[in-house]
């Protein structure tokens, strides 16, 4: 993350995630990050989560170019879990992988997502302002019930 900050400029965080996990909806050996220990972990590599997982203890880690791919991997068996944000599995579990897959444990490594600019960007602090009015005038929950279902905390 900090290396990041010293390339990009972001402006004000607008939403909050955090890394989930992911299993096969019939999988009852994992209920949470201790349990993955003799388990082939998936992510998307070049992630925060990717970093994540290769400080957890685990089987084995598998990085795939696409979550997408790491989905299907857990679809078909090839992994035992996938670790990601919690936006997109939220999403899978709600679509593709209705009835497939499961959220288990709690939240880890909570994230601020925000948008990038180029460093010393003049438009950062315009960028921030307008992502504030949008939170203020309420518009922001309006967009995110929309999207997610639900407003946040």
């Amino acid at each position: 993350m900090s290396q990041r900050e010293k390339q990009i400029d972001f402006s004000f965080p607008y939403f909050e995630s955090e890394l989930r996990i992911l299993v096969r909806a019939a999988d009852n050996e994992i209920s949470d990050i201790g349990d993955l220990d003799k388990k082939v972990v998936a992510t998307k590599q070049a992630t925060t989560s990717a970093k994540f997982v290769k400080n957890i203890q685990t089987e084995q880690v598998s990085l795939f170019r696409t979550i997408d791919e790491a989905y299907r991997a857990l679809q078909q068996g090839q992994v035992d879990a996938v670790i990601f944000d919690s936006p997109s599995i939220l999403n899978y579990i709600n679509t593709d992988g209705k009835d497939i897959a499961k959220i288990v444990g709690r939240s880890h490594q909570s994230q601020y997502y925000g948008i990038a600019l180029q460093q010393g960007s003049d438009l950062r602090e315009k960028v921030s302002i307008e992502i504030l009015k949008i939170m203020e005038e309420g518009y922001y929950d309006i967009f995110f019930r929309k999207w997610f279902g639900y407003v946040p905390q």
